[in-house]
């Protein structure tokens, strides 16, 4: 082997051994703390991801969790059910990725008046599509739902 090739295999595992710890807090935060999944399936982020039942209403986990292309936004749909009013209420709940890790989830912007769920990214990240049941002529629901979106550029809603 030529020195030029050792010379480049010493300083490539260099770098990758002093690398190795900043790699391994980046790949832990950006899982929420949890180990990198593997071939078992294993509960995603207990601690944090949860239902909850309280006299008044039951909420829920409702889909899977949608990470933006760049992984540093996290959307989750939770389902409200008003045990008195015996009504369900969707909402869209973001949490986002900082350098101390993930802050606490809240709602999106845009969600909160309506039934707004299934949150998905366009590729290119700059668009969220989602289903509501908002009427575009009013501030009022509709008994139906349709497909909305609205941009996502530089960690702000449009």
């Amino acid at each position: 082997m030529h020195q030029y090739n050792k010379t480049c295999i010493y300083l490539l595992l260099i770098t990758t051994l002093g690398m190795s710890p900043l790699l391994a807090e980046s790949t832990e935060k950006k899982w929420f703390g949890q180990p990198l999944p593997g071939n078992e399936p294993i509960r995603f982020a207990a601690q944090i991801l949860y239902n909850m039942d309280t006299e008044i209403q039951f909420t829920e986990i409702h889909g899977a969790p949608q990470f933006s292309p760049d992984g540093t936004l996290m959307l989750l749909e939770y389902q409200t059910y008003g045990k008195e009013a015996k009504t369900y209420k969707n909402s869209i709940l973001m949490a986002t990725l900082g350098k101390d890790g993930w802050s606490n989830l809240k709602p999106v912007p845009f969600s909160g008046n309506f039934n707004n769920s299934t949150p998905s990214f366009h590729p290119d990240g700059k668009r969220l599509f989602f289903v509501s049941n908002r009427n575009s002529e009013s501030d009022s629901e509709k008994d139906d739902k349709d497909i909305w979106y609205v941009k996502y550029e530089d960690q702000l809603w449009g």
